[in-house]
């Protein structure tokens, strides 16, 4: 993982621009934090705000491991000192990153600003010879199944495979879809969504879903729609290596 370098290493006046930015940004954090965290903390540390933020799925690992960074660097602004001169200075990089970090954590993110696209289907009425060609194409490995304007199933690499294995079919182009997917391990293995839900909200659902329910097996995909009905259109897509950095 890239490491940002903190320290600029400098007495004097000159800098002090830099901390004056930096500690402004982190106290609005910092407030931020303990705002929404009210109560449900043993004491007041910025680690234990931030831990407890990454655990709700608010951060991104590189956000958390910043964060705790920044705390070090904050300490050292505030509590050491040359005299009445300030001995650790921000470079200008580590203010606009924490800065950046204000604004991202401050306002999380609705799902739609993050992966609203061009969703790809394919009909449980089809044949697998359709959903291979899609799957190539696009270079996508989970495939949303209609049954008109519903949305029944996802359909992966890994269910096709299975299916492949038990049944060494005659003619796997012509196929139907629906054989298949009787074939998943894990079936009806995903989440359908509001647009205006929260980052956290699939953060958690992918968590739950290896650590509860699946015992080992991520969910296959979360759909977004724009009331969280199974409904269409589909307005985006969030499968695991798009939130890969929160759940590791």
């Amino acid at each position: 993982m890239e490491s940002i370098s903190i320290f600029s290493i400098m007495a004097g006046n000159f800098f002090q621009k830099n901390s004056s930015r930096f500690l402004t940004a982190f106290k609005q954090l910092d407030q931020y934090l303990s705002e929404q965290l009210r109560g449900s903390l043993v004491s007041n540390h910025f680690y234990e705000k931030v831990d407890a933020w990454y655990d709700l799925g608010y951060l991104s690992r590189k956000q958390f491991y910043d964060l705790l960074q920044f705390g070090k660097l904050r300490n050292a602004i505030v509590h050491e000192s040359l005299g009445n001169e300030t001995i650790a200075e921000p470079t200008t990089a580590v203010v606009k990153r924490i800065e950046q970090l204000k604004t991202e954590i401050c306002r999380p993110k609705k799902l739609h600003e993050l992966f609203a696209k061009s969703v790809i289907t394919a009909d449980i009425n089809g044949c697998v010879d359709d959903v291979l060609a899609i799957l190539w194409k696009h270079k996508i490995s989970q495939l949303p199944i209609l049954d008109g304007n519903e949305i029944v199933n996802v359909l992966n690499t890994n269910t096709i495979a299975w299916w492949t294995a038990a049944t060494k079919p005659d003619s796997i182009p012509k196929s139907g879809i629906k054989e298949v997917l009787s074939y998943s391990y894990h079936q009806n293995n995903f989440k359908i969504l509001s647009q205006d839900t929260d980052l956290p909200v699939a953060v958690q659902l992918f968590r739950q879903s290896y650590s509860r329910i699946n015992k080992g097996w991520f969910m296959d995909a979360i759909l977004i729609t724009k009331n969280g009905e199974n409904e269409m259109p589909l307005l985006g897509i969030i499968v695991l290596e798009d939130l890969v950095d929160y759940l590791i």
